[in-house]
């Protein structure tokens, strides 16, 4: 794409001499060589991480556990998989944008705030966390969740990726088992 004087880099895929495809990103820039006004491209090979784009790509589309990654800068979700969004009962990934984790979350101790300090502290140590939180789905049912966060590098930027499993039936029946046992008076 030429904007003005100035072409944007792009990517494409080169074949070579054993007919194998490589991928190279191209950045031209302008440049005055010999008094003449040329245009002088920079490329570099860019296979390997195409190859594991497509990986990352297969996993995240391909697990059958709810995935959310978020932006340890903003603590803004960045993307979403497939059973992510059956989980919690949003199929548009802006409207999960717009909610965030303040909206996505349902009682009083499952804050936005509470949330960006777990994605912050999952980044400055370096350290993977589990933690139990609570949501509200779209239909307005209320699920327990434990959440394990890791930081994670995805397409060359910082993220923190979360894995979801819901435990909703289980503290259930914790809290069932509670009653009872504080309610029996032998």
């Amino acid at each position: 794409v030429m904007r003005g004087e100035d072409i944007d880099p792009y990517e494409q895929v080169l074949e070579t001499s054993d007919g194998e495809p490589v991928w190279i990103e191209v950045n031209p820039t302008r440049a005055v060589i010999g008094g003449e006004d040329r245009f002088v491209a920079i490329s570099r090979d860019v296979t390997e991480r195409k190859r594991r784009e497509r990986e990352y790509e297969q996993i995240f589309n391909g697990v059958k556990d709810p995935i959310a990654v978020f932006d340890p800068e903003t603590g803004e979700i960045t993307e979403v998989n497939g059973p992510y969004r059956e989980m919690i009962g949003y199929d548009d990934l802006e409207m999960i944008r717009e909610l965030g984790i303040e909206g996505l979350s349902a009682g009083e101790r499952y804050t936005g705030e509470r949330g960006a300090e777990l994605i912050r502290e999952v980044i400055d140590t370096g350290d993977a966390k589990t933690v139990e939180w609570e949501v509200e789905t779209a239909s307005g049912d209320r699920r327990y969740l434990d959440i394990t966060l890791s930081p994670a590098v995805i397409r060359g930027e910082e993220r923190v990726l979360t894995i979801q499993r819901d435990v909703t039936e289980r503290k259930r029946r914790e809290q069932e088992y509670e009653q009872i046992f504080n309610s029996v008076q032998d």
